[in-house]
């Protein structure tokens, strides 16, 4: 039995409930990120629309539609700096002096994972969240640590030193 928070759970059931969790996360991540995606088009449309109508106006203007080509390339640049911002590698880390096994996901699919010390497992593709987790295999104290590194920086942490802990770390990149 291992001990979660105040309940006990059957060591073999932990896994499979753990990567049910994962997935559970994973996929409202997913759904927030939709969902905040087409306000973004909805905004988007409207301003598209909005800036029609506005080059209609400026276009029997000389003088506006100079300004018009330098907000294009205003926006052209911002839009390569957003795309340069979101861009980058992807790994998570588990960080134990023993063995440890746990699961991680992106993009709505998750993997079992198993391993001994420190070990680093590349993300493919540039997702959206990250999920990941690692549970040690023995009783002792000492520290387990499960990161997400984005482009070798560590920009999610969680640790234990519980007995059969489990570090659970998320993060997502919109």
């Amino acid at each position: 039995m291992i001990p979660v928070g105040r309940l006990f759970v059957n060591h073999d059931e932990f896994l499979p409930a753990t990567l049910g969790l994962l997935d559970l996360i994973l996929s409202q991540l997913l759904e927030e990120e939709a969902e905040e995606e087409a306000n973004e088009q909805d905004t988007s449309q409207e301003t598209d629309s909005a800036e029609e109508a506005e080059e209609q106006d400026t276009s029997q203007e000389t003088d506006n539609s100079e300004t018009n080509q330098e907000d294009e390339q205003q926006e052209a640049t911002q839009e390569s700096d957003q795309a340069e911002s979101t861009d980058g590698s992807f790994s998570i880390r588990v960080d134990y002096d023993g063995e440890w096994s746990g699961a991680v996901g992106s993009e709505g699919s998750s993997r079992s994972v198993d391993g001994s010390g420190t070990e680093e497992l590349e993300i493919d593709g540039d997702p959206m969240v990250i999920s990941a987790n690692a549970q040690k295999q023995d009783d002792s104290s000492n520290e387990l640590t499960t990161q997400i590194l984005q482009d070798g920086e560590v920009v999610a942490e969680q640790s234990t030193t519980a007995e059969y802990g489990v570090a659970l770390v998320s993060e997502s990149f919109y």
